[in-house]
């Protein structure tokens, strides 16, 4: 072995056992071929999060093992809970899946073929996001002596005595190195500039374990993030003959940093606003298994939209991900853990954390120390052990402590992200850390600040807004969190309780100018966390998981991009194909001043983009949809422009079906060394050779030739066929194709057809590499398979529309609508469709239904008044809908719809309410804050009900939240009917039922209110119908109770005399009675009560029952004439009566 190091990634061996499971189950196990780095769960996406042992077996040579050699294993990253066999001997175990660790197994090998197995224990569920297993990051061996520099064993640190001026003042450089054994012998540094010339070289003695060189340097290059200027530090170890030892290199900045409690961040001198996302590792269709193009794609992706800074949530990054963040000029702030001793998955790294945190905290603090890119490590995020946990400040600072001890000399600074801001406990971590992060809690900013003036405060997680890419949910001013089809809005009006608008959030974060800056939860989509639905990857993202933009994108790069030469315009939505009429809310993001739009022959007044006015972020207009007319958005430097003066202008046009398929790649070549990748975009366009981009037609790939087919990914959350096949549907209108490059050099040719389209074909070029691969397998026979599903020539609905030809006001002269329905294209293989009325966030209302559908006309009926969609579905044979499509309507004049308690009504049906409230997951409503009342009118309760189940997310805190309940508003007069306390139930995302009996039963039609105090999400509520028919009535608890003389006692109406009637209505008796217990008690030989029941006709017919003598409340069954059906009843009480009622109860006539 010649090389010192090398990548050692070649020709190993797979097997997948049961978890927990030992070397005795590979007696019979077959293997399979991998390439390393692998993700063995990201080929099953029906089962990404699934238990097993993994296995990876290596055999390799050593040629003559001499006697000072030492050779050093080294893993940059495998989840997790690994042990290392090497020829059957254990060399080391390593529990946390994030942080690079090594092995010295020297004196495990022997000469000739030596075997190394590593054993994965994967158990889930060990993350809240998707973590991928097995060795998803490279493996090294490095050849050294006995006597050599440590792993991670070079400390840089370069300091200026002026940080107040940029380029000048002396730079004093201090190097630490940490040797394996004492040597006496010499040392040689060299450092080199950014443009390889020699600017240091320095040679000298040591004798010991360590050796620290002080240098100065006058106006180096700065690293920053504008120009990310590297030195490169080259030392060599020589024993005293002459000998080398050892050698690295390390690659270091100069830069200055400074974190002021009033200025924010400082980079060299120069206030720097933080534009930072956070980031998790997986890479889309690659799963976890690390690749350094697909690495930089998502990076340079971040660039072009203006970001600086990223925030590696929530685990130490790729050694990949740090290197180029270094060469294109990210800031980051490396985060090591979600957890610490308190769990938040059954089996993630609480398991570990006392006995391993140590060893952790030095792995991921030496490997990164000397990059200058990281200016914080984050301890940890979402700690609830701050929050909860007496040992929260004493376990950070034991943290801090370790990470003192690693980077001594303070290249970054300690932090953490914190959700729990607002309580004591986190505080005081905030105060001992002096460096703070807040999660989704801007509003503390202010009174944090004057209250904590010591206190350097950013955003670590902002915003979190929910989009799906191109799909847009209207109107933009009703806060629609979840939708039928499982996607959220691209229009930015799919917000999280917790979260904010990337608008809201970007105003808030710029108005704290002592704001270190933010972080956005997220950069990119991630596989897992599908927040608001129980689909396959997050919507948090404001690039998908294959890279395709949404719309957020672009509002970022507006307020973000401020080196962007050119102009720009981007439209939401950007896809211009709706029904005839339909009401468009259209946003427009541009970092021109002046926006007008022309549509329809009409030029719309202007709108003032102004990115220091929260409300003028972007320009918004909203316009009826008219087909076949293009739509112009036209950018302004001045309002004073002429309207032809434009300085740039973007026009939406309405696609027809589509026609060919075409391809763009990113490159037209790759380099053949097996892991260069090109990444293809696959778009269809109509026959006018218009793109087509609400398509959604399945596309296949036929690879030849010198490279092959590694994954599909369209970013869609709802989609599970196979990253790894070799078709893939077209989410709105985009398809990503990741093509890897082998040992062949050549012609690659990729042809994408789909059912009745024009195929397409392209080629790329594999190139010869600079350098010849080694340590790298490309695997072609006995791969670990894939999960996949044949190809099928479906051709899906595109669009269906839906055309009324008459106004959409519904009247009680016109309460029907007859609806055109056409599915686009006319050949689409499903034809299924779906109705529902609802309101505008998508709750089902009673009031107007589609009542017959003959497959082209819809009719539509209106039984009550108020507003509503009429949407259809179409499901392009799946479970769930895909494509909808919707028109507005408005039916008045008909009379009020009561409300049905019986069945659920979401909380944002609410008819009154004393504050605004925000509609949020699945009707649900949040963002309460203070005492809110939230009304309903005209709930019909019939005869009656017991029993409330009330929908609430509580996760505050362990306490109860109480809700109150009255008849009538709150707020006006209302009757109060009781408090509720719903018990803490973790409903952090969404609201969960508790059920509880009511103080007293609530009958006929009434408006109801509900009264929060405290922060949480008010689902909803739905009664329990009281069927009192053949229940044990009290006498108490009836609809009327009138006379001369009575007394109501408790549950009894007691001291009845004259002319005293009980009512009690709407009991439906169906196959009928023919008895009745009455229970009370009379100082008479024999009390007379007259049973009248009056059926739904109106007749009335009277049964009597002779109470007997009672001094105690005593049962009594009377025989009575048969009672049927629908009837109220009413005891009534003559003259001459002495009577206490306590209670009666019909028996049906079978029991």
């Amino acid at each position: 072995m010649k090389k010192r190091r090398i990548l050692f990634n070649d020709n190993w061996r797979f097997t997948l056992t049961e978890p927990d499971s030992d070397g005795k189950t590979l007696e019979n196990a077959h293997w399979y071929n991998v390439e390393i780095p692998h993700d063995w769960l990201i080929g099953d996406t029906a089962n990404l999060y699934k238990s097993g042992c993994g296995w990876y077996e290596k055999y390799f040579t050593v040629d003559a093992l001499g006697e000072d050699d030492c050779y050093i294993l080294i893993f940059d990253g495998v989840y997790m809970d690994t042990t290392v066999y090497v020829n059957d001997k254990e060399v080391g175990k390593w529990k946390y899946g994030y942080t690079t660790f090594s092995f010295d197994i020297t004196d495990a090998l022997k000469n000739g073929e030596n075997r190394i197995l590593v054993r994965v224990n994967h158990k889930s569920p060990n993350t809240r996001w998707y973590s991928g297993a097995g060795i998803y990051r490279n493996v090294w061996l490095r050849k050294t002596s006995r006597r050599h520099i440590v792993e991670n064993g070079v400390y840089i640190s370069a300091k200026c005595s002026d940080t107040d001026r940029r380029e000048h003042g002396k730079w004093k450089t201090t190097v630490q190195i940490s040797l394996s054994d004492t040597v006496c012998g010499l040392i040689s540094y060299t450092l080199r500039d950014p443009e390889n010339r020699e600017v240091y070289v320095c040679e000298r003695r040591l004798c010991g374990k360590n050796d620290k060189l002080v240098f100065y340097m006058d106006a180096p290059k700065l690293w920053d993030i504008i120009t990310p200027n590297l030195y490169t530090l080259s030392v060599i170890l020589y024993d005293d003959n002459g000998n080398r030892l050892d050698d690295t290199v390390e690659k270091f900045g100069f830069r200055t940093t400074k974190f002021s409690a009033n200025e924010g961040f400082l980079l060299n001198g120069m206030h720097l606003k933080l534009n930072g996302v956070c980031m998790h590792h997986d890479l889309g269709a690659l799963g976890a298994a690390v690749n350094y193009d697909a690495t930089r794609r998502q990076l340079e992706k971040l660039k072009n939209m203006g970001v600086n800074a990223i925030r590696t949530s929530h685990n130490p990054p790729s050694r990949e991900l740090m290197e180029l963040c270094d060469k294109m000029g990210f800031l980051v702030d490396s985060e090591i853990f979600d957890m610490w001793e308190l769990a938040k998955n059954e089996n993630d790294y609480h398991r570990f954390f006392p006995d391993w945190y140590k060893k952790d905290v030095e792995a991921w603090i030496k490997r990164d120390r000397n990059h200058p890119s990281v200016i914080m490590w984050s301890i940890g995020n979402e700690i609830y052990d701050t929050h909860k946990s007496p040992r929260g400040l004493e376990v950070a600072k034991m943290l801090c402590e370790e990470v003192e001890k690693n980077d001594p000399m303070h290249n970054a600074l300690p932090t953490i992200a914190s959700n729990y801001m607002q309580w004591e406990n986190a505080q005081n971590v905030a105060d001992y850390l002096k460096l703070a992060g807040y999660n989704y809690t801007e509003k503390l900013y202010d009174e944090h600040h004057e209250k904590h003036p010591d206190w350097v405060i950013y955003g670590s997680e902002t915003a979190s807004t929910v989009r799906s890419r191109g799909i847009y949910h209207f109107p933009y001013d009703t806060g629609l969190l979840v939708y039928d089809d499982l996607q959220c809005s691209d229009l930015g009006n799919s917000v999280v309780n917790w979260g904010a608008s990337p608008l809201r959030s970007f105003a808030m974060d710029a108005a704290a100018e002592f704001s270190m800056g933010q972080f956005v939860w997220t950069g990119f989509d991630y596989i897992g966390e599908p927040t608001p639905y129980n689909t396959k990857n997050s919507y948090f993202g404001i690039i998908d998981t294959a890279g395709f933009e949404k719309d957020s994108f672009w509002f970022y790069k507006s307020v973000w991009d401020i080196a962007e030469e050119k102009s720009f315009i981007h439209v939401s939505p950007c896809c211009w194909d709706f029904n005839e009429g339909q009401l468009i809310d259209v946003l427009v993001y541009s970092d021109l001043p002046f926006i007008r739009l022309h549509y329809c022959g009409e030029m719309y007044d202007g709108k003032v983009i102004d990115h220091l006015t929260e409300d003028k972020l972007c320009a918004r207009f909203t316009v009826p949809f008219h087909k076949d007319k293009p739509l112009a958005v036209r950018g302004y430097l001045s309002p004073d422009c002429d309207v032809d003066d434009y300085e740039k202008e973007e026009v939406l046009f309405t696609s027809l079906d589509p026609y060919k398929v075409n391809m763009s790649p990113d490159v037209n070549e790759i380099t053949a060394d097996g892991r260069s990748l090109a990444f293809i975009t696959v778009t269809v366009d109509d026959i006018m050779g218009q793109e087509v981009q609400n398509a959604v037609n399945r596309i296949k790939f036929t690879v030849k030739g010198a490279g092959r087919l590694v994954g599909l990914d369209n970013g869609d959350s709802t989609d599970y066929d196979s990253y790894k096949g070799n078709h893939r549907k077209l989410f709105s209108g985009k398809l990503l194709a990741i093509i890897e490059s082998t040992f062949e050099t050549g012609d690659i040719v990729i042809t994408a057809e789909s059912e009745g389209l024009k195929p397409k074909t392209i080629t790329i070029k594999a190139v010869v590499p600079e350098t010849a691969p080694q340590g790298v397998s490309v695997v072609t026979e006995n791969a670990f398979p894939a999960v996949t599903t044949p190809y099928t020539n479906e051709i899906p609905v595109r669009k269906i529309d839906l055309f009324d030809s008459e106004p959409r006001t519904l009247t009680k002269e016109r309460d029907t609508a007859e609806i055109s329905v056409k599915i686009f294209p006319e050949n689409a293989t499903f034809r299924d469709i779906e109705f529902k009325c609802c309101t505008d966030n998508g709750v089902e209302i009673s009031f107007a239904k589609v009542v017959s559908f003959d497959g082209n006309t819809a009719t539509l009926k209106a039984f009550g008044d108020g507003k509503f969609r009429l949407r259809a579905y179409s499901k392009n044979g799946t479970d769930i809908p895909k494509i909808i499509s919707e028109l507005e309507y408005t039916a008045e004049g008909l009379g009020k719809a009561e409300k049905n308690p019986y069945i659920f009504i979401a909380a944002c049906l609410c008819d009154f309410s004393n504050v605004p409230v925000i509609t949020i997951d699945r009707g649900s409503l949040g963002g309460f804050n203070g005492r809110t009342t939230v009304g309903f009118s005209s709930v019909d309760f019939g005869g009656g009900t017991k029993k409330i189940t009330i929908s609430v997310g509580n996760s505050g805190g362990g306490e109860d939240y109480p809700v109150e309940l009255y008849l009538g508003d709150a707020d006006n007069g209302g009757r109060y009917i009781g408090t509720f306390a719903i018990k803490n139930n973790g409903g952090w995302d969404r609201a969960y039922p508790q059920t509880f009996d009511l103080p007293c039963r609530i009958s006929g039609t009434h408006d109801i209110s509900f009264v929060i105090n405290n922060s949480c999400i008010f689902g909803g509520f739905e009664f329990e119908k009281y069927d009192r028919t053949y229940a044990e009535n009290s006498a108490a608890d009836n609809d009327n109770l009138y006379g001369d003389d009575y007394k109501v006692n408790g549950s009894c109406v007691e001291e009845i005399g004259n002319n005293v009637v009980i009512e009690f209505n709407g009991l439906d008796f169906e196959g009928g009675t023919d008895k009745i217990t009455v229970t009370g008690r009379t100082p008479l030989d024999n009390c007379t009560i007259q049973l009248r029941v009056n059926d739904e006709n109106g007749s009335q017919t009277t049964r009597l029952l002779e109470f007997p003598h009672a001094d105690e409340y005593t049962p009594v069954t009377f025989d009575i004439d048969h009672i049927a059906g629908k009837n109220n009843i009413a005891f009534v009480f003559l003259p001459g009566t002495q009577f206490d009622m306590k209670s009666f109860r019909f028996t049906k006539t079978e029991d």
